[in-house]
């Protein structure tokens, strides 16, 4: 019956270390959580990678290579060459970034549940 008891006993203990780790665990993601927002996290990896392209830049090369593959700069009844992007109520931006509509940046729009195919080199087979 000592033994029993021993064995119910060490079973507690590691409850409460279970629940203890648990806790742990909660102050560890928030830590972790609030190093990525804040930058914290790739401090050093930013540090050894200096920014070469501002946001303008990667805007201007997203549309140099959308034009030499034939896609549309933009779908529907807006024309993003037509209307640019009015940043004037917006937020200051740090410097480099850019401010960009979701229809500058991607290839195309929502389609309502349509997944264009693959060829067989992984490229969307455009239609």
């Amino acid at each position: 019956m000592a033994r029993v008891d021993a064995m119910f006993a060490e079973i507690a203990e590691g409850e409460a270390a279970l629940v203890e780790a648990r806790k742990g665990l909660s102050t560890f993601r928030r830590a972790l959580l609030k190093a990525a927002v804040t930058g914290e996290l790739t401090k050093d990896w930013r540090a050894a990678n200096p920014v070469t392209e501002t946001g303008h830049d990667l805007l201007v090369s997203i549309a140099r290579d959308r034009a030499s593959k034939g896609i549309p700069a933009a779908r529907g009844r807006r024309n993003a060459a037509a209307q640019p992007l009015d940043a004037s109520g917006l937020p200051e931006l740090p410097e480099g970034w850019a401010w960009a509509t979701l229809g500058d940046v991607t290839i195309a729009g929502p389609t309502n549940g349509y997944s264009p195919k693959k060829s067989t080199d992984g490229q969307e087979l455009w239609h």
